[in-house]
């Protein structure tokens, strides 16, 4: 947190600062992993260091969510064969999927994401 309310002060006038958080991550480091943030903490964490948020948006959706649990928990990524068959074709198919139901927009009730960016700048 040091690090990110340094970047914030020493962001110049009408200088902005662009963040992109994880939010569905496995947890590591225990217990010492703290930093999970959603889109209203994202911008909560903006605003409390006088930057207004000029846009946020999400990583991917609900399917992309999906598809991390899947990677991560049965290891798609390991052997030649899996990692390109497996996790890129399947990759591909559920991003689809995010910007068929989705239309990549944030405009649904539930906002399961893998990360989010928002870019903030200096309030006036």
């Amino acid at each position: 947190m040091d690090g990110y309310e340094g970047n914030c002060k020493s962001t110049y006038e009408e200088g902005v600062v662009s963040i992109t958080v994880p939010q569905y991550w496995p947890q590591h480091g225990h217990p010492s992993d703290y930093f999970r943030f959603t889109r209203n903490g994202l911008i909560a964490l903006c605003e409390s260091n006088d930057l207004k948020v000029m846009k946020c948006w999400s990583m991917g959706g609900s399917f992309l969510v999906l598809y991390r649990v899947i990677e991560l928990n049965f290891r798609l990524n390991q052997g030649f064969i899996r990692k390109i068959v497996m996790a890129n074709l399947l990759s591909l198919v559920l991003n689809g999927f995010d910007s068929f139901f989705f239309h990549h927009q944030d405009n649904r009730n539930i906002n399961d994401s893998v990360g989010w960016t928002c870019i903030a700048g200096k309030q006036h």
